[in-house]
């Protein structure tokens, strides 16, 4: 069913308590809206439909949230450089101060996704387990975060990570599947709150209809944004 709306128009599919799906105009606005109510250790899906919608979310996310004294921001980016990020973090004077701001207090950590997440997509890691002599890169990775955060003296991490990465590596779609099913148990030690980024291409071509369904039941808020086909 989530699939046919997708290819109708712009919408926000969110849940009620019995489970049935609310349609919403979803545009920028009532996304930032949302993603501002958003509670600690919520798993979050965000299905974008291009790289300028991104990228007008996570500015006016950061730009907002970088008056608050609570919040880390982290992003793994994958279809823009870090470079490119950075850049667009500073489209005018007051961003650029913001930026500044953050990057001088170590509130803003921008590392590139296919770095962070190919050995574990590669390994086929399923996230938890014990077995392993190290832990996954992206477990050691959020504990560093997370060290971080209580030296800068934040007590909530937003984690973005864009999950076209996974398409990148032959077992990818295995490894996304195994991460989302995962996450509870990855975060359970840390205050995140994650946003997990697709690209609506990604999302309508990359998986089958029971990956899409089992995608988006696997997170507790559904921001999907897409454009009319």
């Amino acid at each position: 069913m989530i699939v046919v709306l997708l290819k109708v128009c712009w919408y926000r599919v969110s849940m009620t308590k019995g489970g049935a799906p609310v349609i919403m105009n979803a545009g920028v606005r009532h996304v930032m809206k949302e993603m501002f109510q958003i509670p600690l250790a919520t798993h979050t899906i965000l299905v974008y439909p291009n790289i300028d919608a991104l990228r007008e979310i996570y500015t006016n996310y950061i730009d907002i949230t970088s008056h608050e004294l609570s919040e880390l921001f982290v992003i793994l980016p994958f279809y823009e450089t870090i470079e490119s990020v950075k850049n667009n973090l500073m489209y005018n004077y007051e961003s650029t101060q913001n930026y500044d701001y953050m990057k001088h207090e170590g509130s803003l950590i921008i590392r590139d996704a296919n770095t962070i997440l190919e050995k574990d997509i590669k390994s086929n890691t399923d996230y938890v387990s014990q077995a392993y002599n190290e832990p996954p890169n992206i477990v050691d990775f959020l504990k560093r975060v997370s060290s971080h955060s209580k030296k800068i003296n934040k007590d909530t991490i937003s984690l973005w990570i864009d999950t076209g990465v996974f398409y990148n590596f032959e077992n990818g779609i295995g490894s996304l599947m195994k991460y989302e099913r995962a996450f509870p148990k990855i975060v359970a030690n840390y205050p995140i709150k994650q946003f997990c980024l697709y690209h609506q291409k990604d999302y309508e071509n990359r998986l089958n209809k029971y990956e899409q369904i089992e995608t988006v039941d696997k997170h507790q808020k559904r921001l999907l944004m897409v454009d009319k086909l």
